[in-house]
């Protein structure tokens, strides 16, 4: 979905809780509205509850809420509840009977495409549900090879801490091929192009917007012109997303196969081209640096601050790496590009010692934390963003700052 030029100084009613009628208390005096209410605190039940535009069963569907996601509902009136959702913030209305009042505590996701809800801890039972992919449940015991749940019994290989990542999230993408193409959907059992970044991607720890343009928007920084492109990187189309399997094709929710393919990015842009779905409007990058050019990074490492990295974003090429070291001529890089190394000399032991401390203190500010080896007359230094399994631009920042401490 894209919104009209028309619209594009008006509050964007995906993500504004605001009618004629009836708006958030937290949005008096922004927006036009009869009354203002502060809305009521409530969590997802259903193993998937559809958003839709307007409160009636054949509405458009907008998107999805997944069992275990929170939302504030501002109105519930003859069965369906006008909520905002809390973590991509879309507006709309849902059945009230696939909520409950309060918010969840999860402890873990399904991690699985999907998973049974059984009555009891045996797989011959008939299933009471199906929960999806990305859904969160709260364990209140184990049973064997079942996790316990209030209202059910789910196998544990199915489930995940809810503070686990995906390292890949192209790989959790590369779960859902053939899955059915649905308009709004966020499942297994149907999902739109949108809806595939922001799933894959989140779980990854990446939040995403809900449609393309706020994706477009939101998400890494566009590539200029003649970059190449590699496995993670989002191409755009207006209305359309799809992400890059490697440096040729793509992996996309289609709408004219009607399901998640995997095809040449060239013939893509030939068949939207025929079709005025008209040209790639941006491709975009979310980890890592833009430009292959040492011109296009960063003058003074040493200024900037290590960013926190919990995972989820890609890791620097070797070639990205090696236009970084240009930063850090000292330093070099081992084990196949995932590593960043320098051994630094010292004319006594309290010398290296001291060394150790300064960087000991640098790595506690910066929050990263590098592996050292020191002893009589030398101090070896290894950074690497384990989080990622490779270097990350906070390891040339470190590498910087160590060299403007220590010499």
């Amino acid at each position: 979905m894209r919104r009209g030029p028309e619209a594009r100084n008006a509050p964007d009613g995906r993500v504004t809780p605001a009618r004629p009628d009836l708006a958030a208390a937290s949005l008096e005096g922004v927006v036009a509205a009869a009354r203002f209410v502060e809305g009521r605190r409530m969590t997802v039940t259903a193993a998937v509850a559809p958003l839709r535009i307007l409160p009636q069963p054949d509405a458009t569907l907008h998107t999805e809420a997944l069992r275990g996601e929170v939302l504030t509902v501002y109105e519930d009136h003859e069965g369906w509840a006008w909520a905002q959702l809390d973590h991509d913030a879309s507006v709309g209305y849902l059945p009230s009977d696939a909520l409950r009042a309060g918010t969840a505590r999860p402890t873990h996701r399904v991690a699985a495409l999907r998973t049974f809800l059984y009555p009891g801890p045996d797989m011959k039972l008939s299933p009471l549900d199906a929960l999806p992919f990305g859904a969160r449940v709260a364990a209140v015991g184990q049973h064997g090879d079942f996790t316990v749940l209030a209202d059910g019994f789910v196998w544990n290989r199915h489930l995940t801490p809810v503070g686990s990542l995906e390292t890949d999230p192209v790989a959790v993408a590369e779960r859902f091929l053939e899955a059915a193409y649905l308009w709004g959907g966020r499942t297994p059992s149907g999902i739109d192009c949108s809806g595939l970044v922001q799933i894959a991607f989140g779980a990854a720890g990446i939040t995403a917007p809900r449609d393309s343009d706020q994706q477009e928007e939101a998400l890494g920084r566009p590539l200029p012109p003649g970059v190449p492109l590699r496995r993670g990187d989002l191409v755009f189309w207006a209305g359309h997303v799809g992400i890059m399997r490697d440096g040729e094709t793509l992996l996309h929710a289609s709408g004219s196969a009607m399901a998640v393919t995997s095809e040449s990015l060239v013939t893509v842009r030939i068949r939207r081209d025929r079709a005025g779905g008209g040209p790639v409007t941006s491709a975009r990058r979310l980890g890592g640096p833009l430009l292959p050019q040492a011109a296009a990074l960063p003058a003074d490492l040493a200024g900037l601050t290590c960013q926190p990295c919990r995972g989820g974003v890609l890791p620097l090429t070797p070639d990205e790496a090696e236009c970084h070291r240009t930063g850090t001529p000292d330093w070099t890089i081992e084990d196949g590009g995932t590593r960043l190394v320098r051994r630094y000399r010292f004319k006594t032991y309290r010398q290296a010692f001291d060394a150790v401390a300064r960087i000991s203190a640098l790595a506690e500010a910066q929050r990263h934390h590098p592996d050292v080896r020191f002893g009589w007359g030398y101090c070896e230094v290894t950074l690497q963003t384990h989080a990622i399994g490779g270097l990350h631009l906070n390891d040339f920042i470190l590498a910087a700052k160590i060299d403007a401490s220590t010499g």
